[in-house]
């Protein structure tokens, strides 16, 4: 899967997808649902995104978890799943990968790094965090956040749910290379 690639989200794949496709490029197209799934895999797109409502940011209104969402995809769509939402380390790829998933898409995991660019009181508002230390927020958008009381400020941070087991702030070659390194499962 080399090349330039778009994403896209949050509407019909299909106004795009053809012309974006026209230009050489993949497309990858984020769902929340099997209906979705398969709405983006009629308007052509190359790959699907799961995202699990344990994700941080922008998530869908389903309400499916990644654990349901990925088997599900996997199972009625004939082509990728990518899995978003509540991958951390190398367990949670190895689930993703086991659930029918053909790679993952990390957030969260890379928010707490040597590398992001956000203010530190955000990374350690992370590390400070346990799996229930989010909220979903409903307007203007649907959006899992970390608790305003743990980061101290009223602009939203956006952060999954898989907080609760970062407890390091790495680089983001020592958390590839652990998720690689950590050998959970046989493939």
């Amino acid at each position: 899967f080399f090349g330039t690639i778009h994403y896209t989200s949050a509407g019909n794949p299909a106004k795009y997808a053809e012309r974006i496709k026209e230009a050489g490029v993949r497309v990858i197209h984020k769902v929340s649902n099997l209906r979705e799934g398969k709405k983006a895999e009629g308007a052509g797109v190359d790959a699907v995104v799961a995202m699990g409502y344990e994700a941080g940011g922008i998530i869908g209104r389903s309400g499916i978890s990644s654990f349901c969402l990925i088997p599900e995809l996997a199972d009625n769509l004939n082509i990728p799943v990518i899995a978003a939402g509540g991958i951390a380390d190398a367990r949670g790829f190895a689930a993703a990968m086991i659930l029918g998933a053909e790679g993952v898409e990390i957030g969260t995991r890379l928010l707490a790094t040597k590398e992001c660019p956000v203010p530190g009181k955000i990374k350690e508002a992370v590390l400070k965090s346990t799996c229930d230390s989010t909220i979903v927020l409903e307007s203007p958008v649907v959006m899992r956040v970390l608790r305003p009381e743990l980061t101290g400020s009223d602009s939203p941070a956006p952060a999954g749910q898989v907080s609760g087991i970062i407890k390091e702030i790495l680089s983001v070659k020592e958390v590839i290379e652990r998720i690689v390194d950590q050998k959970f499962v046989e493939f």
